[in-house]
């Protein structure tokens, strides 16, 4: 029969269906997990691209006139520290904070300028 769906797929489609359900419900425990306030917001106001570290590890690229939200979903002990570099490595702003003034609020915002 024509456009009725045979059982050997059906299977395959509740499959689908479920992984791409568990897959929204974690995305979404996510967003919710991640409170406004533990949020760093980065935001280039150069001309050229930047690079962010986090702790001395490069962890994104901003081209000019771009901004990027980066969230928690844990704590972490001692104190976090967030550098915008220009590409020839020059500091252009550094912040470091605790877990606890990062949850105070409200959101830490770097500018790079």
């Amino acid at each position: 029969m024509r456009g009725r769906p045979t059982t050997r797929y059906a299977p395959r489609r509740w499959t689908l269906r479920l992984a791409l359900a568990l897959i929204a419900a974690l995305w979404v425990g996510a967003a919710i997990g991640c409170d406004r306030a533990e949020v760093v917001l980065v935001t280039n106001r150069s001309a050229q691209r930047v690079v962010l570290y986090s702790d001395g590890m490069e962890i994104d690229q901003l081209p000019p006139g771009d901004s990027e939200a980066y969230g928690f979903a844990t704590s972490f002990v001692g104190t976090k520290t967030f550098e915008v570099r220009r590409q020839d490595g020059e500091l252009l702003v550094s912040h470091a904070f605790t877990w606890a003034e990062l949850q105070a609020g409200p959101e830490i915002e770097l500018l790079a300028e």
